[in-house]
């Protein structure tokens, strides 16, 4: 049990952070890929819908250290209740901010209501996971930071390929500003699979 233990909290050190960046960056280019995509395939009716398709996107990139870590963690922690105090702040923001951006943004606001809202839910799970369960804290936020960047810009400019660029040059900084963890990471998921593989 120590060591299925310790093993969990180095998954969530070492791991999870750059695999939220991956994913994050993957997220943006389905982003890209999509407000390309669904014009063509849908015609040119939802062209203005494609704009919803990176603040969507980021949503699911939020999502990602949740449904990868922090989720079964605080599951089989039995700390459950964590996900009541972080589900219920993230669902007044989403109230709140629906009531005050849709009126003036339509679609867009509501989209962006539903970011920030996953954004201070994944960041009140942060701060009580390193807090009750595992107390160093991670990188895994600023993971999550590079599509945030490129959505506002999509939202702001419409101009998508820019916005993934943005977001490629941002994610390129954290890569190198944690270059060292990273490396770690690849040589932690290679114990992983070595253990998940292994024969008795």
């Amino acid at each position: 049990t120590g060591k299925r233990e310790d093993r969990t909290e180095r998954f969530i050190r070492e791991v999870l952070p750059p695999i939220t960046l991956l994913w994050t960056l993957a997220c943006a280019l389905l982003a890209t890929i999509g407000s390309y995509v669904v014009p063509l395939v849908f015609g040119s009716k939802f062209e203005e819908t494609a704009v919803l398709l990176w603040p969507l996107m980021a949503v699911s990139a939020l999502a990602g250290p949740w449904l990868m870590g922090y989720g079964p963690l605080i599951t089989t922690s039995s700390k459950t209740y964590l996900i009541l105090i972080a589900a219920t702040l993230g669902s007044i923001a989403n109230v709140v901010l629906d009531w005050m951006l849709i009126p003036q943004f339509g679609l867009v606001g509501c989209a962006w209501a539903t970011v920030v809202a996953s954004g201070l839910n994944l960041g009140m799970v942060f701060y009580l996971v390193h807090w009750r369960i595992v107390p160093r804290r991670t990188w895994v936020l600023q993971a999550t930071l590079p599509i945030l960047f490129g959505a506002v810009y999509a939202s702001l400019r419409g101009e998508n390929i820019w916005a993934f660029g943005l977001t490629s040059i941002v994610g390129g900084v954290i890569s190198l500003a944690h270059r060292k963890s990273i490396i770690q990471a690849v040589k932690s998921l290679g114990e992983y699979r070595r253990f998940a593989f292994k024969t008795s």
